[in-house]
């Protein structure tokens, strides 16, 4: 590549590191076809953590089978134990910035959505410290600026799992796929995430039981929304020693 200085009339050759992005394709039940943008790495974490925040399955014993062929290691082929209800099946390709691409009736599936029943509490100035921590468990970021992360920390503040990807929703798949292949309970867990908190990320954290949702970017409003609905506690602009919370303050308490 070459290094451009319009200010010094100077283009320099410059060696860079670009972070990784392919397709990978998950077959399920030999019938639907979801091909994700992602970043190569962690792909069986990234499908169970996809087909569980997609509601296709509740635990992990809902999955039968699912394998990698050596030949062709870009796709995973997925057995559910029972088959996809038709409301939950899609198939299409996934870009790295898509999370609900492809569902046609948005109220319909949040009224699906039982409320989080997680009554976890934890000090408010946790999902700070882990934000802080964060940045140092992102070597694919510090090479290349180009990923983000998401965390699963417990309500001592510590990292449980982290991942990072090119898409929001992708890091946050692997981080709870992760867990669910680890028999890590989320249970008492809140999530921590790079970038902006949409409506689809509140949706997966309420898939996996997760209560607390902090985010260093902002919050849009379905998200707020949505979190508000189904008894999330929802931060933003978690930087420094400061943020903002927007639903059910109650889990974050002060010391003193």
């Amino acid at each position: 590549m070459l290094r451009c200085v319009p200010a010094a009339r100077e283009k320099r050759p410059l060696l860079d590191d670009v972070v990784a992005e392919g397709p990978l394709r998950i077959v399920v039940n030999r019938t639907d076809t979801f091909t994700l943008m992602r970043t190569p790495g962690r792909d069986r974490e990234l499908t169970v953590g996809f087909l569980l925040t997609e509601g296709f399955i509740g635990k992990l014993g809902d999955i039968h089978l699912l394998m990698t062929c050596p030949d062709t290691p870009d796709v995973i082929d997925v057995t559910t134990a029972a088959p996809i209800a038709p409301s939950a099946a899609r198939s299409m390709v996934v870009n790295s910035s898509c999370g609900l691409c492809g569902r046609l009736d948005i109220d319909e599936m949040l009224r699906s959505l039982e409320p989080v029943r997680d009554a976890v509490s934890m000090a408010a100035g946790i999902p700070l410290a882990v934000q802080h921590r964060l940045r140092e468990e992102q070597p694919l970021f510090l090479a290349t600026g180009g990923t983000h992360a998401s965390a699963l920390f417990d309500n001592s503040g510590k990292l449980l799992v982290v991942h990072e990807d090119i898409g929001r929703h992708n890091a946050l798949d692997k981080v709870l796929g992760h867990a669910l292949m680890a028999k890590i309970g989320t249970t008492g867990c809140g999530v921590f995430l790079s970038g902006r908190v949409s409506l689809e990320m509140i949706v997966k954290a309420v898939r996996a039981g997760i209560g607390v949702v902090a985010a260093v970017g902002a919050p849009t409003t379905a998200a707020v929304a949505a979190a508000e609905r189904l008894n999330v506690t929802l931060c933003g602009f978690a930087r420094g020693e400061q943020m903002n919370i927007y639903t059910h303050e109650h889990r974050l308490t002060l010391g003193g």
